[in-house]
């Protein structure tokens, strides 16, 4: 059994789509352990999300290759650019409630990613979260200069999750 870090973004919590989540979580098996709403301010989040070098840079790819299939150029390196989407990122994050949870099942982090569909919208299938929910894509929010309103974040790997769930709820929140 795995463990991996759910949170329902403010977007996702102003269109009241928590139960539509959580219910597509329920339907493929995978238990809530714990859960809470809250408030995260700007200081929380941007202790949250890493600053390292190679996460920075994962963020302007993502933006380069956005703007790539729109036939267009950022016009900024893919480091600066990735500066930017964090500092967005952190400003999304703590413009309202958000509902974290941690989720519990067998290869819990690959069935909530895969159950998510990915980062960039314009790339989900129907079916995913994003795919049903968002209407957003990278490409306009880095037009917009905001982050990309997906939702829900999930924990991209287990070593990842661990760190993540540490970081909001103690063992015994998770008993």
């Amino acid at each position: 059994m795995e463990r991996t870090l759910v949170i329902v973004k403010p977007d996702g919590v102003k269109r009241g789509l928590v139960g539509e989540v959580i219910s597509r979580f329920e339907k493929v098996g995978l238990s809530i352990v714990a859960m809470r709403m809250t408030w995260l301010d700007k200081r929380i989040v941007d202790a949250f999300y890493p600053k390292d070098k190679e996460w920075i840079l994962m963020l302007g790819k993502k933006n380069t290759e956005a703007a790539r299939l729109r036939g267009e150029k950022l016009g900024r390196s893919e480091m600066e650019h990735g500066k930017l989407v964090r500092k967005w990122l952190l400003d999304y994050v703590s413009s309202g409630p958000v509902v974290v949870m941690v989720l519990e099942g067998v290869d819990a982090v690959g069935v909530v990613r895969k159950l998510l569909g990915p980062t960039d919208v314009a790339q989900a299938m129907p079916g995913t979260i994003r795919g049903d929910f968002s209407t957003d894509t990278i490409f306009i929010a880095g037009k917009e200069k905001r982050a990309n309103k997906t939702i829900v974040h999930a924990s991209g790997k287990l070593e990842e999750a661990k760190k993540e769930i540490a970081f909001f709820f103690t063992k015994k929140d998770l008993a």
